[in-house]
C-alpha cells in the first residue's frame, strides 16, 4: 500500500484479471452486448471469445430460489425480469462491482470470506454527499431525517441484483500462477454469479417501508480466489475518480479511468506505462464509442476534453499525441480508421505518480520471484536496493528522486524506469547506472 495517506485516499483497488476487464466492458452497455432471446437458449446471454478469456455470461435468477424446473408462466415471469435487468446495465453496475471488491479487498483474507457493506458507504464512495436534516415535522408528527434518498439506495439495491443475478461461465482462462518458486501461465475455468451476496438487511421506515441498508457480500468465484493469490495477485490500482465521475454527462472519463487503471497494471509487469495507444483502440475498448460520422471534429473533442478533465482530475498525469497531422483535420475523410487518419493517431499517456508510488510498493508475484531467485545478479540487486533505501530513510517519492538525479547530474531518468529498477524489474544500462550511482554518492551510498 501507499505510504502517504493523502495519495492513498486518491487510490482504490479492484480487479485486473482479464475476465474482470471483460466482463466490466460487458455490463457497462448490457442492452448493446446481450442477445435477449438466443436460440435454444431461456436466458440472455452474450459470448466471451478473447485470446486469454473464453466462456459465456448469461443472466437469470438463482436455481436454489427459483427451482431448477418452471413452467410455462413462470419462465415467462423470470425472462421479462432478467431483461428488465440487462436493459437496466450501465456504469453504476460497473461502478458497485468494483466498489464491493474494494470494500471486500481491504477487509477479507479468503476467498470465501464476506463483507459487510452498506448503502451509505457505496454512495459515499461515489462521492455523493446525504443531506442535512431540516428539522421539518410531516403532516403524521415524524421528523424529516437527512441522509442519502431512498431512491439512491434503491438504485444501488437494484444494481446489486442486477450482479448477483449475472452468471458467469468462464470455460476457458490463462493467469499466472507460481510452483516451485517459478511463475507460470496456467489455464483455469470457474463458474458463478459476478458476486455472492450471503444476507441482506433492510431498513423498516415509520411507515413500515423497507429501505436498503446493508448486504453482506463478495465477489463471485470466477474472481475471488484470483484475486487474493499470493504468487499472482490479480489486482488493478484505479483512481477513486472513476466511482465519482458522473455516469451520464462524464461517461467517457468514467470509462477511461477504467481502462488505463488495467493497462497500467498489465504494463507493470514490463514497465512499459508509456506505450502509446491508437485513438482508435481507445474508441473501441475504453468509451465503447464510435466516430460520429456527420460531426467528427466533435467525437475528437470529446475524447481531448475527457482526456484533459481527467488530467485535471489527477486520473492522470499528462496526454499527447505523438503523431499524426492537426493540418489533415477538416479535409476530407480525415477522422477515418486509415493509415493518416485520425483514428489510427497515437495517443501518449502518463500516469500520475500516485499510481507510480504504489506499484512500487506492490509486491507483485514477479517481484517475489526476482527477489528470491539467486541468479539475480549483485550489481543489480544492491543499486534497486540503495535506491528504496535512500528513498525511505528520507522519505522520497519516486518523482523527487528523478527531480535530484536531475539536479545533481543534469540527465532525466523518468519515474517509471527508476521504479522497475529499485523492484528488480529490469537491469539498468551502464549509462543508466553511472548516472545512478553518481545521485547515490549524495548521500554517501
Amino acid at each position: 500500500m501507499p505510504k502517504n495517506e493523502k495519495d492513498q485516499s486518491q487510490l482504490i483497488q479492484v480487479g485486473s484479471m482479464q475476465a474482470y476487464h471483460t466482463f466490466r466492458n460487458i455490463i457497462v452497455d448490457g442492452k448493446n452486448k446481450f442477445d435477449l432471446n438466443p436460440p435454444f437458449e431461456h436466458w440472455p446471454m452474450v459470448t466471451i471469445e478473447s485470446r486469454n478469456v473464453k466462456g459465456v455470461v448469461n443472466v437469470r435468477p438463482d436455481p436454489d430460489v427459483v427451482g431448477e424446473y418452471l413452467n410455462p408462466n413462470e419462465l415467462e415471469m423470470w425472462q421479462s425480469k432478467m431483461r428488465k435487468y440487462i436493459m437496466a446495465m450501465n456504469d453504476l453496475t460497473a461502478d458497485v462491482l468494483d466498489m464491493v471488491t474494494y470494500k471486500w479487498l481491504t477487509t477479507c483474507k479468503h476467498p470465501e470470506h464476506m463483507v459487510t457493506v452498506t448503502a451509505d458507504e457505496l454512495l459515499k464512495l461515489r462521492g455523493l454527499q446525504p443531506q442535512k436534516s431540516s428539522g421539518r415535522t410531516k403532516k403524521d408528527g415524524s421528523v424529516v431525517r437527512g441522509g442519502f434518498s431512498i431512491e439512491k439506495k434503491e438504485l444501488i439495491k437494484q444494481h446489486i441484483n442486477i450482479l448477483r443475478s449475472t452468471w458467469i461461465d468462464i470455460r476457458e482462462m490463462e493467469l499466472p500462477t507460481e510452483e516451485n518458486g517459478k511463475r507460470l501461465l496456467k489455464k483455469f475455468k470457474a463458474r458463478s454469479t459476478a458476486i455472492v451476496v450471503s444476507s441482506i438487511i433492510d431498513e423498516i421506515a415509520d411507515d413500515g417501508k423497507e429501505i436498503p441498508y446493508a448486504w453482506r457480500v463478495r465477489p463471485g468465484d470466477v474472481f475471488a480466489p484470483f484475486l487474493l493469490d499470493r504468487a499472482a495477485r490479480q489486482t488493478a490500482w484505479m483512481s477513486q475518480m472513476a466511482l465519482k465521475f458522473d455516469p451520464y454527462r462524464e461517461k467517457w472519463e468514467k470509462r477511461l479511468t477504467r481502462y488505463f487503471a488495467y493497462q497500467w497494471r498489465v504494463r507493470h509487469n514490463t514497465g512499459n506505462f508509456l506505450a502509446p495507444i491508437k485513438v482508435n483502440t481507445l474508441l473501441e475498448n475504453a468509451v465503447q464509442d464510435e466516430v460520429d460520422p456527420k460531426n467528427p471534429s466533435r467525437t475528437k473533442k470529446r475524447l481531448e476534453n475527457s482526456l484533459n478533465n481527467l488530467r485535471k482530475n489527477r486520473v492522470i498525469k499528462d496526454w499527447k499525441y505523438i503523431d499524426g497531422d492537426e493540418q489533415i483535420v477538416g479535409q476530407k475523410g480525415w477522422w477515418q480508421n486509415i493509415v493518416g487518419g485520425w483514428q489510427q493517431w497515437k495517443i501518449e499517456v502518463t500516469p500520475p505518480t500516485e499510481l507510480l508510488e504504489a506499484y512500487s510498493e506492490l509486491a507483485t508475484a514477479a517481484n517475489a520471484v526476482s527477489k528470491s531467485n539467486a541468479s539475480t545478479t549483485v550489481s543489480q540487486s544492491s543499486i534497486g536496493g540503495n535506491i528504496r533505501k535512500v528513498r525511505e530513510q528520507n522519505n522520497l517519492t519516486l518523482e523527487q528522486v528523478c527531480k535530484e538525479i536531475e539536479e545533481v547530474t543534469g540527465h532525466v531518468i523518468n519515474v517509471s524506469t527508476i521504479s522497475r529498477i529499485e523492484n528488480a524489474e529490469s537491469k539498468p544500462r551502464k549509462k543508466t547506472q553511472a548516472i545512478i550511482e553518481q545521485w547515490l554518492k549524495r548521500y554517501d551510498v
